[in-house]
């Protein structure tokens, strides 16, 4: 039987990163344009103990919601999570993410038209966080967790949320605050164009493009 996880904007935002936001949040534009470059943030730059270094591949999910937050593909990635204790219960957090989309029939990511069922591209992107909390792993924190197949029928429901592998696997419950985020994805569909979102501290954002049939 499929388990229904709800989650609130609050931890939406905070748990798939800010490519959420920045995906709600972007204006529509047909012109495709490269995001600006991740680079890690000032508390990440003297970074030396790494904690954490797992890889995960995730199936079915819907990773990057349209700007008006529904479901428009499935995707399939590879994601590489990276925690770095850079202080008394201060960590900066890097998550990697490589994959293929599917596209599910509707309006288009950013709202300038439409978009078939079946129609496919790659996309990659990175997100740094700043974390306070106690970090009490529960998973390894070396080596490949395995593939976990999401099963969503929408941005929030999903068989299986261990997709979520920072605040499920790494982080103690109630003890987390996400304080900072930095975060770019480029998403291509070939001839049906092209998505550049970037989020940067201060809840800048900026994007550019679309995907239509």
């Amino acid at each position: 039987m499929r388990s229904t996880q709800r989650l609130s904007r609050r931890v939406l935002a905070a748990v798939l990163g800010a490519l959420s936001v920045s995906a709600i949040l972007v204006p529509g534009s047909a012109a495709p344009a490269a995001a600006e470059p991740t680079t890690p943030p000032p508390f990440c730059a003297g970074a030396k103990d790494l904690a954490v270094d797992v890889t995960q591949d995730v199936r079915d999910q819907p990773l990057l919601p349209a700007r008006d937050g529904h479901m428009w593909a499935r995707f399939n990635y590879t994601q590489h999570l990276r925690i770095w204790q850079v202080g008394d219960r201060q960590y900066c957090v890097r998550k990697d993410y490589e994959g293929t989309w599917e596209s599910v029939a509707g309006l288009s990511p950013g709202l300038t038209g439409t978009i078939p069922d079946g129609l496919t591209g790659t996309f990659h992107g990175s997100e740094y966080w700043q974390w306070t909390g106690r970090l009490a792993p529960v998973a390894p924190t070396t080596g490949h967790l395995g593939e976990v197949d999401a099963d969503c029928t929408d941005i929030d429901v999903c068989a299986d949320d261990s997709y979520l592998i920072v605040t499920k696997y790494y982080f103690s419950q109630g003890t987390q605050h996400c304080v900072t985020v930095r975060a770019n994805i480029e998403v291509d569909g070939g001839e049906h164009g092209h998505l550049s979102l970037t989020y940067n501290r201060g809840r800048k954002v900026s994007g550019t493009g679309d995907i239509t049939s």
